[in-house]
């Protein structure tokens, strides 16, 4: 056990006391003394209260909204709650049966808010209790010293560091003063954002998740990698890292494991069905990530389509490879393309300098036209971005005489966002849903120990990502923000795909979403509905899946409600045949819902 104390500390610990350590700003008769520190832990509580409030204050100077409004007591609250719960879900996981001890904590939930609160945290031989903070705080200095008694006695009974306590105090802060997309990021996870945005790394090249506290490959493996050289398979458990056992990880942590050095060595212990697990010795390689996907679909494989999985570094370049390579493909098949099908479903987003190239590229006009693609700012003003000063030509000088369509759904957002309001108001046809709604930018900083910034790879502890701007897509100058990009037609499942869209959580829907300074997208309505024939709605047995053309079937993720998994069903993908005017689906004028009586 790690001690930090020179005193005896106390069974329980009340939490809304100040003590020694980061000085508050405070009335004589709310500090009480507890035990003496030890030097080098006070140092630690010292330099992580400085990274703590370096990190506040500068999201207060620069955040879109100003300097928060919410009081410092109740962020410190949350801050604690955060602390609380981080470190309940670090230290309460029985590794055997993957399930959290529950008898470790005392979790209150009030009925009408449904807000939990933890009241108490069993940490070793000490029970952590959670009292609410002094309302006359004034800082976020003020803070340090109410976080301290439970980051001590945390501390000295886990393996959670000091410092690490105070980063889930960071992400509690801000999830509590700030908009939902100002968040902070720990060092590995800092990584894999990194990674992210570069769009390739040192690994194995499976894409996994979590299922039952083990690893599970959820795809074939990536052509031409480890992985697929050394027989991996989907479905796949890998149950042990180099002879540890991955329950008890996150999926990030067990992510970040597998990923590494080029050339270095990983053994994957593997269960495969109802086998005897095994070992494979695998040895780590660059894996490339692209961005865009393309192919010939249609009948007479008349059309391009293009599916938009992230807006990475790799994104344009991807998307002019493909464009080469299907142009090229089209002319030796003889085939006239007709439709350039652009898919953005599912794209969360990622770089505005890529969202502005993918904007610029689908958008036939000349400079001199000054159409715009998108403004950054306070208004729909603000630092205007127009059409061919980001990308010289078009789409079009590929495939000439064709017509560029989009698609998006509910999980479409920012970057998509942008690509989407563009070309809509250009005049390019959007068919889906209406899109996610998330109508602002954020700055990515890396932070050293101290909480500010630096661009020293060694020296990074996290990344902060704070929301600077709003932007306004397309000509129209109206955000997004909340109301989404509305698409010019509207799709219709007439099957389980329509209450998925409809129950989806948009950016409206997310606690202390930004409100819009400016007019949105909200009244806005489709031109037309594209329903999906009643025969064809639903699921697809593999009878009728096999009877349809392959690039017309969608593998959809829907809830098992008895089993609570998620199941890959087959589906007739509604979104591309209204698009491509197909024979599964029928438009018709728009008609709004008539009001309810």
């Amino acid at each position: 056990m790690k001690r930090f104390v020179t005193g005896t500390a106390a069974g329980v610990l009340a939490l809304g006391i100040l003590t020694a350590g980061c000085e508050a700003d405070s009335s004589p008769s709310t500090v009480v003394k507890g035990p003496s520190l030890d030097p080098a832990v006070k140092q630690q509580i010292d330099s992580s209260c400085e990274f703590y409030n370096n990190i506040l204050e500068y999201v207060d100077d620069e955040h879109f909204n100003g300097k928060t409004t919410v009081p410092q007591s109740e962020i410190a609250a949350a801050a604690m709650q955060s602390m609380l719960k981080n470190a309940y879900w670090k230290t309460g996981l029985d590794p055997v049966n993957g399930e959290m001890d529950k008898s470790l904590v005392n979790i209150v939930k009030d009925e009408q808010s449904e807000k939990e609160t933890i009241q108490s945290l069993k940490v070793g031989t000490e029970t952590v209790t959670y009292a609410e903070p002094h309302t006359a705080m004034k800082n976020y200095v003020d803070h340090c010293a109410y976080l301290q008694p439970a980051v001590v006695a945390i501390a000295e009974q886990t393996d959670i560091s000091i410092k690490r306590l105070f980063e889930y105090a960071v992400e509690g802060a801000l999830h509590s003063a700030f908009d939902p997309h100002t968040s902070y990021a720990f060092a590995e996870e800092s990584d894999n954002f990194q990674i992210s945005m570069n769009g390739e790394f040192g690994g194995l090249g499976i894409v996994v998740g979590m299922e039952d506290g083990v690893v599970k490959v959820q795809e074939p493996p990536m052509e031409g990698t480890p992985a697929e050289a050394n027989g991996l398979m989907a479905n796949d458990l890998i149950i042990k890292l180099d002879g540890e056992t991955v329950r008890g990880k996150t999926l990030n942590e067990a992510v970040s494991l597998m990923r590494g050095k080029v050339g270095t060595d990983i053994t994957l212990t593997v269960q495969r069905g109802d086998a005897e697990p095994f070992d494979l010795k695998v040895t780590r390689d660059k894996i490339i990530v692209h961005a865009v996907k393309g192919e010939l679909i249609g009948e007479n494989n008349d059309s391009v389509y293009f599916k938009v999985k992230t807006f990475s570094r790799r994104t344009l370049d991807d998307f002019i490879d493909e464009a080469n390579r299907l142009r090229k493909l089209a002319a030796e098949n003889g085939n006239q393309i007709k439709n350039i099908i652009v898919d953005f479903r599912g794209n969360g987003g990622g770089l505005l300098p890529q969202a502005k190239a993918i904007s610029d590229i689908l958008i036939d006009a000349k400079k001199s036209d000054k159409v715009p693609l998108v403004a950054i700012g306070k208004t729909h003003e603000d630092d205007v971005t127009y059409a061919e000063r980001v990308v010289r030509g078009n789409l079009k000088s590929f495939f000439p005489g064709a017509e560029v369509k989009v698609l998006q759904n509910g999980g479409s957002a920012s970057a998509s966002e942008i690509v989407a309001g563009a070309t809509k108001d250009f005049g390019i046809s959007v068919y889906g849903t209406r899109s996610f709604g998330k109508g602002s930018v954020q700055t990515v900083l890396p932070v050293n120990d101290e909480g500010k910034g630096t661009r020293t790879e060694s020296e990074i502890a996290g990344t902060l990502k704070v929301t600077v701007a709003a932007f306004f897509p397309g000509k129209s100058g109206l955000s997004n923000q909340g109301s989404g990009v509305i698409p010019t037609t509207q799709v219709v499942y007439n099957d389980t795909r329509d209450d998925i869209e409809t129950k989806r959580t948009r950016e409206a829907g997310l606690e202390k979403a930004l409100i819009s300074a400016e007019r949105t997208r909200a009244g806005n309505t489709p031109q037309f509905t594209c329903s999906l024939k009643a025969e064809f709605a639903g699921p697809l047995s593999e009878d009728k899946a096999a009877a349809i053309p392959a690039y017309i079937v969608r593998e959809v993720n829907i809830l098992n409600e008895e089993e609570k998994k998620l199941e890959k069903q087959k589906f007739v993908d509604a979104d591309l045949d209204c698009a491509m005017d197909g024979q599964y689906t029928e438009t018709t004028p728009y008609a709004a819902p008539k009001p309810g009586v």
